[in-house]
């Protein structure tokens, strides 16, 4: 582990740490004889058990035809000056997946803890380059009820991301960053540590009116190069949000935001106020929505200029019957760039839906559908560390698709298959490709 390695993961432990001090557990000293169980409803399960300690192990195999996201065609200019475009061997490989994970809950009257960890391992018998990718996770969330009107909420998620494994392990769906599902630009750039820490206040001011309080701080830092200079960055957010009560069902919500995003090698620093509104609706008891939609209003530091885009958001959960669930979100507005170069933001809808169903008591399948389009679009400019870069303005969409199934043996086994494909459709050749995964293996829970 080189230098870098080593100070990033120390930044992680200590923003997990810190957000572990913030918790009433640590200072407070809650009993376990005054715990509660809590519902650890996982796959594996079926209908078998409850627990508040929960070891998993993981052991799948599968086939890879693209396994390092290769493009299907390159064009480049020949000697003549002509543009030609090849076709690309993307290569093919079997490989084999390994993981752990350990996770905790706790649960009183007033808290609750969340606390799970996660490290896995591929090795590819055929890849080219690097044949194995490593990743691991650490995640905590708790609430406090500190009065009867002051509640708090903690959460930190700190992880080590590989290019090249996501869709086979639990490990790399994070979304935190975005707040929504599916994958970040993020995944195609190599190796890198991320971290994202939040905490929120809700104080009930009235039985209609309530504030809530909110903090969050992330960072990314990439191991290889030119994505560590231009992409390795730190993200702060406060935000603000006054909810007022119209009835059991409905609640209306108007919110302020405020970020700064500071880039550590690039001149491209910004900070960015949202004003929205919004609303919390229960159709029924199985049937919930939120929405919030209006304008982010963004400022480079640099003095590039203003920019003004508008910004929206929604997600909807539903509990179709006792055995089948299904969730939906939504978002739209400016994201990062991610790419090679220094262009630092796209425009970006993404949408996502997942469906869970319990057949039977051992028998679980599910799905999941993700879309993503961004518009790269950002003026040329001198940056004192990388110099000119043309101009950057094209079209990108992403189709990402999961499928599986589970069948829990007994409590502490269970045989699971599954497929995922990756469709990435681009007006610049060399970042289209497609990409599809099978894997089979087994689960293992105590």
């Amino acid at each position: 582990m080189n230098k870098k390695q080593t100070t990033w993961l120390a930044l992680s432990l200590l923003a997990l740490g810190q957000a572990t001090c913030l918790l009433p557990s640590a200072r407070a000293g809650f009993d376990l004889k005054d715990t509660v169980d809590t519902k650890d409803n996982t796959p594996v399960d079926g209908n078998f058990s409850r627990k508040k300690f929960t070891i998993t192990g993981d052991v799948r195999f599968g086939y890879d035809d693209n396994p390092l996201a290769q493009p299907d065609r390159v064009t480049f200019l020949n000697a003549a000056g002509a543009r030609v475009t090849r076709s690309v061997d993307t290569g093919d490989s079997a490989f084999i997946n390994a993981d752990i994970g350990a996770s905790y809950t706790l649960a009183t009257r007033r808290f609750t803890l969340s606390l799970s960890g996660d490290v896995g391992a591929s090795y590819y018998f055929d890849r080219e380059g690097r044949n194995y990718d490593i990743n691991g996770a650490l995640t905590l969330r708790s609430t406090y009820k500190v009065t009867p009107r002051l509640f708090l909420e903690v959460s930190s998620y700190n992880a080590y991301i590989s290019q090249g494994d996501y869709g086979a392990t639990n490990l790399t769906g994070f979304n935190t960053v975005f707040g929504t599902a599916g994958r970040t630009n993020a995944d195609r750039n190599g190796d890198y540590f991320y971290t994202s820490d939040s905490i929120g206040l809700t104080y009930q001011v009235s039985p209609r009116i309530s504030l809530v309080t909110g903090g969050s701080f992330a960072a990314f830092a990439y191991e290889d190069e030119p994505y560590s200079t231009v992409q390795d960055r730190v993200e702060l957010y406060f935000s603000e949000e006054f909810r007022y009560l119209i009835n059991r069902q409905l609640t209306l919500t108007a919110d302020y935001r405020f970020g700064y995003i500071n880039y550590f090698s690039i001149n491209s620093d910004s900070y960015t106020n949202f004003l929205l509104g919004g609303l919390d609706y229960a159709f029924n008891s199985r049937l919930r929505g939120t929405i919030r939609a209006g304008a982010e209003f963004r400022t480079y530091v640099d003095a590039r200029g203003d920019e003004t885009s508008p910004y929206a958001e929604a997600t909807v959960s539903y509990a179709v019957s006792r055995r089948t669930s299904a969730s939906f979100v939504a978002r739209y507005g400016i994201e990062e760039g991610n790419l090679s170069t220094d262009v630092t933001k796209s425009d970006t809808i993404r949408l996502g839906i997942n469906v869970e169903h319990q057949i039977t008591p051992r028998i679980s399948i599910y799905g999941g559908f993700y879309f993503t389009h961004s518009y790269y679009d950002t003026p040329s400019r001198t940056d004192p560390a990388l110099q000119v870069y043309a101009p950057v303005n094209f079209r990108e969409e992403t189709y990402d698709v999961s499928l599986g199934a589970r069948y829990a043996i007994n409590r502490n086994l269970a045989v699971e298959v599954g497929y995922t494909h990756t469709t990435v459709s681009s007006e610049v050749d060399s970042r289209e490709y497609d990409r599809n995964r099978y894997f089979g293996g087994l689960r293992f829970q105590f």
